[in-house]
């Protein structure tokens, strides 16, 4: 997904019709413009179904060495189901994700079926890493 990736846009957690697990509303900020907007649009379709999706990792948390998390540009969706991906706002969420051209992995990496990743791909994301102190 193209657009603006190249830093943190600052947005708030009200500004999405989501929930978050833990402290992640407080990571909001740190999403790059492009993402926010993509998952403001995931949030709403979602609900419009009656669904809440749930946002449970954006820039805190293990993930690779140079996760797309760490940018700004990758955000994963959870509810606490161990098959999340087949539940239907599982579904919903990777139906709103694909429509808003994100990258999606939904449980390929290792069979992770308890949540699904999007990002803005690699090549979209060209802002800097989120020092450790400001990841949330």
């Amino acid at each position: 997904i193209g657009g603006n990736n190249t830093q943190a846009a600052g947005h708030r957690a009200s500004e999405l019709a989501c929930s978050f697990q833990g402290n992640k509303a407080n990571q909001v900020p740190n999403l790059t413009e492009a993402l926010f907007q993509a998952i403001r649009t995931i949030c709403a379709q979602v609900k419009a179904q009656g669904l809440t999706a749930q946002i449970s990792s954006i820039t805190s948390g293990s993930h690779a060495p140079n996760s797309l998390h760490y940018r700004g540009c990758a955000v994963d969706f959870a509810g606490g189901d161990p098959n999340y991906v087949n539940n239907p706002t599982g579904k919903a969420v990777f139906a709103a994700a694909s429509s808003a051209g994100l990258v999606i992995n939904p449980g390929g990496d290792a069979n992770q079926t308890f949540h699904i990743h999007v990002d803005v791909g690699a090549s979209n994301c060209t802002a800097p890493r989120i020092p450790d102190s400001q990841r949330g």
